[in-house]
C-alpha cells in the first residue's frame, strides 16, 4: 500500500526508494517486483527494471518466482528482440537452471 501511495503522490525518486526498501527488508511479494519494474520501464529505466526483476528471483523460488521470471523475459524480449541474443541466451539458461 505504501508503494501505491508513493507513485500516485510521490516523486520519481521518493517511490523508488520506497520500493527499494521494501525489497531490502525482504517484505515484498512477486506482484511488488512486478510491479517495481513496470514502474522503472514506464519512466525509461530499462536496465533498472531489468536489475529490479534479478533481485526478485534472487529472493524467491520456484513456482513463485515464475511470473516474475515471465515478465522479465518478456519485456527483455520485447525491447532487444533480435539484439544482445548472448545476454537472452543467459538469462533463459539460468531460468531453466532453476
Amino acid at each position: 500500500m505504501y508503494a501505491d501511495l508513493g507513485e500516485s503522490f510521490g516523486t520519481f525518486k521518493t517511490c523508488k526508494a520506497v520500493y527499494e526498501s521494501i525489497i531490502d527488508l525482504k517484505m515484498c511479494t512477486p506482484q511488488v517486483i512486478i510491479n517495481y519494474g513496470i514502474f522503472l520501464e514506464e519512466h525509461n529505466y530499462f536496465e533498472e527494471a531489468y536489475r529490479a526483476y534479478e533481485k526478485g528471483i534472487a529472493l524467491f523460488k520456484w513456482p513463485n518466482v515464475y511470473d516474475i521470471w515471465n515478465s522479465y523475459l518478456s519485456k527483455f524480449l520485447a525491447r532487444y528482440w533480435g539484439t544482445k541474443l548472448e545476454r537472452a541466451r543467459d538469462l533463459f539458461e539460468q531460468c531453466l537452471d532453476q
